[in-house]
């Protein structure tokens, strides 16, 4: 096995070595760890009320389903009634004001990745972003590309397209229990494959791969990398640079706590000049604004792919949360929402287990995400997730299973009410 894959799924109890000790008694452990996991509570506690003072789900919900659609953010709220208002009472008269939060919105997503603005498209969808890549890259008759199984429909069907033009589409099958095995992925490589497709963390296994390693791995044989990135971007560190991946995207509407329609594609500069822009309009070339530029003359970024008008609301809200966000990071540490969100499902998945689910998780910590699919006895998944939602617990069905997908403002009285409905 290599590090994508080692102890995935193994039967362990999820204890820190803090609460090991705490039961066995072990007065030295106690003495040298105690310090610092209390401090780093004491954080978490702290950044968990801050940050549930900007989400009014709270007020009303225990929200597990980050992964499906997420709930806005104070911030995103305000700055959408705002554009609202503003759009009703002053129409275009304050377009330039709106024109600013885009670009704010690409300086806050090239922020986010460590990319440079000029490498970050604004895109209504994650499905439209894969389609830009699938459909810009200059295919011939018996080039390759691999993909993966147990993906999202949309990161399967955008490739498997490509057969129309005599591309192979060869796809990857994980393990069993959603894991992806690196060097048998490898072995799939060919020297006709130009690309891979895979997503940064399973929409239904929360298997988190390391998107480095997998580039690293994928440029030795000369292959392409596109991450869909969609469940784990705003919580998860992700370095463009630093990792080498060559396309990225993501909506907004899962961890960043954007609005739906509100998306960034990443798309590292060196591709730009041989990728192929698609959904070309007015917005795709340079001088735009003149209204009369009808030459193939492209905007020199991957801005080129915003062909036409953006959703000026959508990336409002969007933009909106991205800086508050980054500034709960600023306060608590960079690493914060990562933090909140691991401890959380670390507790989640120990009061599962104890009140008697069949939890599917990584063993690993650099292999966990936000998403950690169960079983909960023998019940019908569909039955028990409109039991939770009647007391107001929300959680998602997928593939045969419970999921919960909890983010960093989730606390531990959110776990409590999940544990309660479940036993009902």
């Amino acid at each position: 096995m290599d590090r994508f894959d080692k102890n995935f799924g193994e039967s362990h109890n999820d204890e820190s070595s803090l609460e090991s000790a705490v039961k066995l008694g072990n007065s030295e452990v106690l003495r040298g760890n105690l310090a610092a996991p209390m401090e780093k509570l004491a954080r978490l506690d702290a950044f968990r009320q801050a940050s549930r003072q900007e989400m009014p789900i709270c007020e009303k919900y225990a929200y597990f389903d980050h992964a499906a659609v997420a709930p806005l953010t104070q911030a995103a709220g305000e700055a959408i009634q705002n554009w609202v208002g503003e759009a009703m009472q002053d129409g275009d008269a304050v377009w330039m004001q709106w024109a600013s939060q885009l670009t704010r919105c690409r300086e806050l997503a090239a922020q986010l990745i460590t990319a440079s603005t000029d490498e970050i498209a604004l895109i209504p969808n994650t499905t439209l972003g894969i389609h830009y890549i699938a459909a810009g890259i200059p295919w011939k008759p018996g080039d390759g590309v691999l993909a993966v199984a147990n993906e999202f429909p949309s990161n399967l069907l955008a490739w498997k397209q490509l057969t129309q033009l005599g591309v192979d589409v060869s796809i990857y099958q994980p393990e069993s229990d959603g894991r992806i095995d690196l060097e048998r992925l490898l072995a799939m490589v060919t020297p006709a494959t130009k690309l891979v497709a895979v997503s940064w963390v399973g929409f239904s296994s929360g298997f988190r791969i390391n998107p480095g390693e997998l580039a690293a791995e994928l440029h030795r044989r000369g292959v392409l990398l596109l991450l869909d990135s969609i469940q784990g971007l705003g919580v998860f560190d992700l370095n463009v640079q630093r990792d080498g991946v060559d396309f990225a995207v993501a909506d907004g509407h899962k961890w960043m706590l954007g609005p739906e329609g509100a998306g960034i594609l990443y798309i590292r500069r060196e591709h730009l000049e041989w990728l192929r822009p698609v959904g070309v309009g007015w917005n795709s070339v340079r001088n735009s604004f003149t209204f009369s530029a009808t030459e193939l003359d492209w905007r020199e970024s991957a801005a080129r792919y915003e062909g036409g008008s953006h959703s000026m609301v959508g990336f409002a809200g969007l933009s909106s949360s991205l800086a508050w966000m980054q500034r709960m990071r600023d306060a608590f540490g960079e690493r914060i929402w990562e933090e909140s969100v691991l401890d959380s499902t670390q507790w989640a998945v120990t009061a599962l287990r104890e009140a008697g689910a069949t939890v599917q998780r990584p063993g690993r910590i650099e292999q966990q995400s936000g998403i950690v699919s169960f079983s909960w006895r023998d019940e019908d998944p569909q039955i028990v997730r409109q039991r939770c939602l009647k007391d107001r617990v929300v959680l998602s069905c997928r593939l045969g299973r419970l999921r919960i997908s909890p983010h960093g403002y989730n606390n531990r009285d959110d776990i409590g009410r999940l544990i309660e409905s479940l036993r009902k």
